[in-house]
């Protein structure tokens, strides 16, 4: 069978002395043809020191484990092939010797291996660690708390806390944008946060328009209109409260449990009254706005202050991290950067892996982009697009509309921006996963929806590798979910017996796929399911 991208495999293949920057859609041998440039670049004696010269970077720790087996696999199939030339099985035998060492990971494993290369050049002292996911909160939990008495002890922040407290802002709002902060603080080194003073209260402006409203249209207003109630009842208690407070501060309290009514009241009954309802409204709205708009200023002034606050604690919390030698996984990566911003440790690296490729690169974030282009670069950047890599030493494999990590900081246009950088750009559209008829729906629907416009990508249909079965009668796609189930144990059990009824159809009628029969003459691959 002739595959359509068959000219764009060939060269992830053989041409590796470009650049390449493959896009590679769902189920078109991604793996396979990274596998396939690493064996390429074996078979022609490209790596100096053997395969020990190879990083390798994928998203996630199984990804770089499959990624590792399939290249053992390959190359234990190429020692004992009698068809290939001696030397060729020799550069075969001992990359298959040296594989353990090199360096097939995930992004932060190969932070981390670089920090432990160079532990001191990073400022970290000797035997550093790296606390997993459950240590790391926990120990985000002991520094929130023990920052938080410290804040709430400081002078400085009194005031600011006094009147934050009597705003209902509270530490455990804040301790969302504290966490956010702590996962991405590099951002926070060149953050520049305001401290702006807390403008003083103007009461007068709030209350006076409401004193004015009570004693000019409380008597005058027509009976049994909620309006006219107001004026009349929950307005003056209001007015008694704010009266009863010592203070501006008390004062705001109170405005802040007790709203000002301004859309009540009936206009035709007003209206009767010779008194347009206009007259008590515009007031309590004058009043609304001038205590809505000090509201705002004072909670931005405030929210600004503690924010500078929380800044500065989370860098000394990480530096604390790494002058300790205890670090989160996000440290790797912005410590790594830091490493490789140092001429000489960046040469030193750049001359130990002259080949570099990035797996699943969708998902890649805007520290991997530098990790990669600094480690590639024959010169010094002052940013990763300036990056002058030789021909070949990079190669990137993704899918951008497989990009879900957005959370983490991928970025579509970084991932478009990255692939403008590079001139050769193969891709890998035959689809050897699904049969054709899943194929025609999804190319359908998806190119509609993925239409290039800023902040998307356009859609690239997959061609089937797979053919038709004949007279099979099984569906190629099914939607699922019929249910009218509210809760989410009533959906879950909804969509169980749907599966199952789908199953029970399927037993005996459909036609599936059996990789165990592929090579068998008499039964085929296909089977009943």
């Amino acid at each position: 069978m002739t595959l359509v991208d068959t000219e764009a495999r060939t060269r992830i293949a053989t041409d590796l002395t470009t650049n390449l920057f493959v896009e590679a859609g769902a189920g078109t041998g991604k793996t396979q043809s990274l596998v396939n440039r690493i064996l390429g670049l074996v078979t022609t004696g490209t790596f100096p020191n053997g395969i020990a010269d190879l990083a390798a970077i994928t998203f996630t720790e199984n990804a770089a484990a499959e990624l590792r087996n399939r290249v053992r696999q390959q190359l234990d199939r190429a020692v004992a092939d009698p068809a290939l030339a001696a030397d060729e099985r020799m550069r075969f035998r001992a990359a298959l010797a040296s594989l353990d060492d090199a360096s097939l990971s995930t992004l932060h494993g190969f932070a981390l291996r670089l920090l432990s290369d160079f532990t001191l050049e990073a400022d970290l002292p000797l035997g550093f660690t790296v606390q997993d996911d459950i240590r790391a909160g926990l120990a985000r939990d002991l520094w929130w708390a023990r920052s938080v008495d410290a804040a709430l002890a400081d002078p400085a922040l009194a005031a600011v806390w006094t009147t934050c407290l009597a705003l209902e802002l509270t530490p455990r709002a804040l301790r969302v944008i504290a966490d956010r902060m702590q996962a991405d603080w590099d951002q926070l080194e060149s953050m520049v946060v305001a401290r702006p003073a807390v403008p003083l209260w103007d009461m007068p402006a709030v209350v006076g328009p409401l004193r004015e409203a009570v004693s000019r249209y409380a008597d005058v207003g027509p009976e049994g209109d909620p309006l006219t109630a107001y004026l009349r009842g929950p307005l003056p208690t209001l007015l008694d409260d704010l009266d009863a407070e010592p203070d501006d501060l008390g004062r705001a309290s109170v405005l802040l449990n007790q709203a000002i009514k301004t859309g009540c009241g009936n206009r035709a009954a007003w209206l009767k009254t010779g008194t347009p309802k206009s007259g008590p409204v515009n007031l309590l709205v004058q009043a609304d706005s001038a205590w809505q708009a000090q509201l705002s200023a004072v909670r931005t002034a405030c929210t600004e202050q503690l924010v500078r606050w929380l800044r500065d604690a989370v860098l000394d919390d990480a530096a604390r991290r790494q002058t300790e030698g205890s670090l989160h996984f996000h440290d790797l990566l912005v410590l790594a950067r830091r490493l490789l911003q140092k001429p000489q440790v960046r040469e030193a690296l750049h001359h130990r892996w002259p080949v570099i490729m990035v797996d699943e690169f969708q998902d890649t974030d805007p520290l991997q982009v530098e990790i990669v282009h600094l480690l590639a670069s024959a010169t010094f950047p002052d940013s990763w697009q300036e990056c002058d890599a030789a021909g070949g030493r990079l190669f990137f494999v993704g899918d951008p509309k497989q990009s879900i990590y957005r959370f983490r900081r991928a970025d579509v246009e970084l991932y478009n921006a990255v692939r403008e950088t590079i001139a050769v750009r193969p891709q890998l559209v035959q689809n050897f996963r699904s049969r054709p008829g899943i194929l025609r729906v999804v190319n359908h629907s998806l190119r509609k929806l993925m239409d290039g416009k800023p902040g998307q990508v356009p859609y690239a249909e997959l061609m089937a590798a797979r053919e038709e079965v004949p007279g099979d009668k099984g569906p190629n796609v099914l939607l699922l979910g019929k249910g009218h189930a509210t809760d989410m144990a009533g959906v879950r059990q909804e969509e169980a017996a749907h599966v199952a009824t789908i199953c029970r159809q399927a037993a005996g009628h459909w036609t599936v796929r059996d990789g165990r029969l592929a090579a068998c003459a008499a039964g085929g691959a296909h089977r009943p399911a």
